[in-house]
């Protein structure tokens, strides 16, 4: 689908939803799975993996829930549906540089896509996830694309932070609502590249619904994980303007290793990038980034593991692993793994 497509589809969609909320309080698990009352949602897991022999791997797997309607469709066909399911499935070998991107869309009929609130599973054909409805209160990660399958097992390490729309309006537009796990540990397998390895690692997931704002128009967003090794994580996002007509504008959530929260102004964050790299297109990412907390006497370095880790989907962006240093107060030093996701130029 072109983008100027995949945009207006999405805005389209939205109409058809009444406003919801975006105020109400978190309520786990029902917030795990699906809601079918709004016209978007996502599930997003971001993931660096290692193995014991020194492989290093990078996973970007999301799933999308589009609505087609508030209400279920009156026609018999089987193949109505209430919604449309997109995945996502994008892998790094970073010891071999190598990184693929799948997308896939099906609507929610003949078992192709859906979620069942009985088991928690989401699926996209053999694309799966499933969510904690009880105990255990692990995910489970399944997919399999260009040669390589995955099989993981994620454990939160911290409690959900919900994300304020006030603190995020870019992301959010007043009305969208959901929430972050910044650190879970990973165990598993993959199977890539012919070989067969026992992985561990962590992964960040982002979940949100409600009326998500579509890509296009003049506004183009950038985001920067970042998981330290002090336990401590931040999630950086600056807001900036296509023709660069305005200075962008980033604000940001530091969450301490205790799974405490603040809120960062955009006062107190500066993103300055470094280093480019030409894309498809001739669009341009910059790949190295500072990002300066001077309330936090702060300042991350942000570098990918391997400068090709551009997605050339419905919509374009450079999406992947990063490894973060820098230092803290009295100089302390800093490391870290990351994710970061850009727009590009």
């Amino acid at each position: 689908m072109p983008f100027s497509a995949y945009s207006k589809a999405l805005r389209k969609i939205a109409e058809r939803f009444p406003d919801q909320r975006s105020d109400r309080s978190l309520s786990f698990p029902a917030d795990h799975g699906a809601h079918p009352n709004v016209p978007a949602e996502i599930w997003e897991f971001t993931v660096q993996m290692q193995s014991a022999d020194g492989y290093r791997y990078g996973l970007v797997q999301s799933f999308t829930r589009f609505g087609l309607g508030p209400e279920q469709p009156q026609r018999p066909s089987a193949w109505a549906a209430r919604e449309v399911y997109r995945g996502l499935f994008a892998f790094l070998d970073a010891n071999r540089r190598q990184y693929g991107a799948s997308e896939r869309f099906a609507r929610a009929a003949l078992g192709m896509s859906g979620y069942d609130p009985v088991s928690g599973l989401l699926w996209l054909d053999h694309w799966k996830v499933r969510v904690p409805l009880g105990e255990p209160r692990s995910y489970t990660l399944q997919g399999e694309a260009r040669g390589t399958r995955i099989d993981l097992r994620l454990e939160p390490r911290k409690p959900a932070v919900a994300l304020d729309p006030r603190n995020f309006p870019a992301a959010a537009g007043g009305r969208l609502q959901g929430y972050i796990l910044s650190r879970l540990a990973i165990s598993g397998t993959i199977h890539t590249g012919g070989r067969h390895h026992k992985v561990t690692g962590r992964a960040w997931l982002n979940r949100s619904w409600g009326k998500i704002a579509p890509p296009g128009g003049q506004i183009a967003l950038n985001r920067y994980q970042m998981q330290l090794d002090d336990g401590r994580e931040f999630l950086i996002l600056q807001l900036r303007r296509k023709d660069g007509s305005a200075a962008p504008l980033a604000s940001g959530l530091m969450i301490e290793a205790d799974g405490g929260a603040r809120a960062i102004s955009r006062n107190h964050v500066r993103v300055e990038p470094g280093a480019a790299w030409l894309g498809a297109g001739g669009i341009k990412y910059p790949l190295e980034w500072s990002v300066q907390l001077p309330g936090l006497e702060t300042e991350l370095r942000l570098s990918p593991l391997v400068e090709n880790q551009e997605i050339a989907g419905s919509v374009r962006a450079w999406s992947g692993a990063v490894s973060v240093s820098g230092t803290g107060r009295d100089g302390k030093a800093l490391s870290g793994q990351g994710f970061m996701e850009l727009s590009g130029y």
